[in-house]
């Protein structure tokens, strides 16, 4: 359980540097203000989810997290 939970973190570990790393989005503060709150958090959301989308996509064609064996 313990090598499981380790392969996990490190996967974890691997997205959040690829966000931080391709697209510079952990390091800097989002400052597209909408209108509200509610609009500002929305289209963070929406940022975000498309980068999540095009990290998978390269995981999916080419360039997992760690080595296949």
């Amino acid at each position: 359980m313990k090598d499981y939970m380790g392969r996990a973190k490190a996967r974890q570990e691997s997205f959040n540097g690829r966000l931080k790393g391709t697209f510079n989005i952990l390091g800097h503060r989002f400052r597209h203000n909408q209108r509200t709150a509610e609009k500002t958090m929305e289209l963070h959301q929406t940022v975000v989810h498309a980068c999540a989308v095009l990290i998978q996509y390269d995981y999916e064609n080419g360039h997992p997290p760690f080595p296949l064996h």
